[in-house]
């Protein structure tokens, strides 16, 4: 008999087995239900444990899987008893109900307004400590922040003294309605730039899952900020300030000489075809009374009021002093701690009547 025969039978056997294998299985539809109000169960595990294939309900219950007949299914869904059905030849669609958990309320359950160990926290938690914070030269916390953790973004859009608080957000923005942070100083919800940054030990920031045992509050992130505390049978008195000189930064150079303004915007018109606007005579007299500003005019009025050359940028803007000043007292006995805090702050501002101080 010849080889050639014997291949073409085996091809022949091994074909047949795979078609008999894949005719025995067939795609199965059903639907989870819920058996106390008989809504439809979105997000339930359906594992064939035949074949460990596992898939999700959608959001109105219905599922499809491929399985044969006498594979068994589990079905799970956090608040309902864990259910095993085994698919019979004869069913077409499954509709499965599951029975609510008795034991869900008992459950333990973590809070959000204790401390644990690090190494017992599941989640994406940055730490930032007093030392980092107290080294920087600014006036509020908000700033302190920036460059400090990976994925937190610090922005500041104002420079006015007492107005100056950066936006902070942490891995971007997680609401439509608010961009905003959850800030808990000790326990209780307030702002960031309330804070002495001198009184801070230190700001954990929760940038993931972490955040969400604090509700719909927690969707753009957490910070918590805990604050010094007083040292048994010791009495320390600390001082820290800070002087330094503000100026503007960024400054656009402006063209402060009105002849040459006046020759530029001649310029721009001949450029476009245009006739210049202004006379010779009027830019050498501008030139003229530039060089002699104590002059008078025929007037009477001195060359600098009457042909002014005003440089806004400085006349608007100057280099002011700020300075900051804490002092701290914290001690305390067997029984009893504390920590009191006294901080100054005068900051002038480049712009006259934009001072602030606290």
């Amino acid at each position: 008999m010849p080889k050639n025969y014997f291949k073409l039978l085996l091809i022949v056997m091994i074909f047949s087995v795979v078609s008999t294998a894949s005719f025995a299985q067939s795609l199965f539809k059903g639907n989870i239900i819920s058996s106390n109000d008989n809504q439809p169960l979105g997000g339930a595990s359906i594992v064939n444990k035949s074949s460990n294939v596992g898939i999700q309900s959608a959001s109105n219950g219905g599922f499809s899987i491929v399985a044969k007949s006498g594979d068994k299914l589990e079905i799970t869904i956090i608040g309902f008893t864990t259910k095993v059905i085994t698919v019979g030849k004869a069913m077409s669609t499954l509709n499965i109900l599951l029975d609510p958990s008795e034991n869900a309320l008992e459950s333990i359950v973590v809070v959000g307004y204790a401390t644990q160990k690090k190494v017992n926290l599941t989640g994406s938690v940055a730490t930032i400590s007093s030392k980092s914070i107290a080294d920087r030269p600014v006036t509020n916390t908000s700033s302190s922040l920036a460059g400090l953790s990976a994925g937190v973004r610090v922005r500041q859009s104002n420079g006015r003294p007492g107005a100056d608080g950066a936006s902070v957000q942490v891995r971007g923005l997680g609401t439509l309605s608010s961009s905003s942070l959850l800030v808990l100083i000790d326990g209780i919800q307030g702002s960031l730039d309330a804070v002495n940054p001198q009184d801070i030990d230190n700001i954990s920031i929760l940038k993931d899952a972490s955040a969400a045992i604090y509700g719909s509050l927690a969707a753009n992130g957490v910070i918590l900020v805990t604050t010094k505390k007083g040292t048994k049978n010791k009495t320390t008195v600390n001082y820290s300030g800070m002087v330094s000189t503000t100026s503007p930064m960024n400054m656009p150079t402006f063209v402060t000489n009105y002849a040459d303004h006046l020759r530029l915007i001649n310029e721009g018109y001949t450029n476009v075809g245009q006739s210049p606007i202004f006379a010779p005579a009027t830019i050498n007299a501008w030139d003229s009374a530039s060089k002699i500003p104590n002059a008078l005019n025929p007037m009477g009025v001195p060359n600098y009021i009457a042909y002014p050359n005003t440089n806004w940028s400085n006349y608007l803007f100057q280099n002011k002093l700020l300075q900051t000043h804490n002092i701290s007292v914290n001690g305390g006995s067997d029984k009893t701690t504390y920590f009191f805090s006294v901080n100054y702050l005068k900051n002038n501002g480049v712009m006259d009547n934009t001072s602030n101080k606290r």
